[in-house]
């Protein structure tokens, strides 16, 4: 029987077939644990509510965790996927403070499941949101438009069916992003083991500046890859390094 769930969660404008190789690596890691690797409305123009998608991808853990009661919950996202997985242990430890009143009622048979997670890996996670790149003159000029135009235009269309609501709701400072530090303080009032988190990032990251990268919650390891920048992060077959530092992060503290 598999003794371990793995969470995995992409980015903005990612798919799980994004994770493919990190996912290769976890199956040779931990050959008996079971993947889930949902999708969700992660489209440049996605209307999504972010708190809406941390709420039901805990309930989509729970679901998946009461099958097999396993020992051990890991959950791993790279870039937004990893503000969002984040958001979904929180919500589901107790921290609910802007969890959707339609899932407060769902909410105390989260508990289980998170009280098994021990670990949580990011790769260039949004934990303190975005903000323009600080580093420009690394992207495509396509790149810097897009960025542009979502810093710009996108918090104007915040309306109930705004185009661009999801990507604009968790930039830095954003509401989202700010309950954070809140929430693990909830959490830490609990007396409950806090999960040890790795965060990966690359050295030429596009979007997380370097006062982005330590973010304000509860002690973080934090490792650094070389020649990498926000996507290719998790493409391993570029850069062996890349791999050689999620192993680590994989291991057991």
């Amino acid at each position: 029987m598999p003794r371990t769930l793995v969470i995995l969660l992409h980015a903005w404008v990612g798919a799980p077939v994004g994770l493919q190789e990190v996912a290769a690596t976890v199956r040779q890691t931990i050959p008996s644990a079971d993947l889930l690797i949902p999708p969700y409305s992660a489209a440049w123009h996605s209307s999504a509510r972010p708190a809406e998608l941390a709420a039901q991808l805990a309930q989509s853990i729970a679901t998946a965790y009461a099958a097999h009661d396993y020992e051990e919950t890991l959950l791993i996202g790279h870039s937004l996927g990893g503000l969002l997985i984040t958001k979904a242990f929180l919500y589901a430890a107790g921290a609910t403070t802007d969890l959707p009143i339609s899932y407060r009622a769902a909410q105390p048979l989260w508990k289980p499941w998170s009280h098994s997670v021990k670990r949580i890996i990011v790769f260039a996670g949004l934990l303190h949101g975005w903000s323009l790149p600080w580093n420009a003159r690394q992207l495509s000029p396509l790149k810097w438009l897009a960025l542009k135009a979502a810093a710009m235009i996108a918090i104007p269309l915040i309306t109930p069916l705004g185009p661009a609501r999801l990507i604009a709701s968790v930039r830095q400072k954003s509401p989202f992003v700010n309950r954070l530090p809140h929430q693990w303080q909830i959490l830490a009032r609990t007396g409950l083991p806090m999960p040890h988190i790795t965060q990966l990032h690359g050295d030429q990251d596009e979007l997380l500046a370097p006062q982005n990268i330590r973010a304000p919650i509860p002690p973080i390891r934090y490792l650094s890859v070389p020649n990498t920048a926000h996507e290719n992060i998790v493409q391993f077959s570029t850069n062996q390094k890349r791999r050689a530092l999620f192993l680590e992060a994989l291991q057991p503290q």
